[in-house]
């Protein structure tokens, strides 16, 4: 009895093994909506000494979205107020170039970006887009 409930098992798991590492065509479709490639090339080149980039690539018939951007405005008057509250403007020495700074801290930038140093320690710099 024991022979037959273990061969049952064996042929089953092997009906199982067989039925799952065979390819199934049934399942692929040809749609029509895939979008096929328009534009094929390659890309061969050297970067640098050692360093090489080498490939394929494949452009598609849909179109691909832009978006336009611009880099940030900041208003270093509302800054230096989120950043110092009731401290006076006579407090606040501004330099040249716009650089805020009040005690050890200070904080400035150019149009996208803005560095902000808590300490002589501590510093962040950030560029952002609108």
């Amino acid at each position: 009895m024991k022979k037959k409930v273990c061969f049952f098992i064996l042929l089953l798991l092997f009906g199982i093994c067989i039925s799952g590492c065979s390819g199934s065509q049934g399942s692929e479709s040809n749609d029509n909506n895939t979008t096929e490639p328009v534009m094929n090339g390659t890309i061969d080149e050297k970067l640098d000494e050692n360093l090489y980039v080498k490939a394929d690539f494949h452009m598609p018939e849909t179109e691909l979205h832009t978006w336009t951007t611009e880099l940030k405005q900041f208003d270093y008057d509302h800054l230096q107020s989120v950043f110092w509250p009731g401290i006076s403007s006579d407090e606040i020495q501004e330099d040249e170039f716009g650089y805020r700074q009040y005690g050890k801290a200070g904080f400035g930038g150019e149009r996208g970006s803005l560095i902000y140093r808590a300490n002589e320690e501590v510093e962040h710099m950030d560029t952002l887009c609108a």
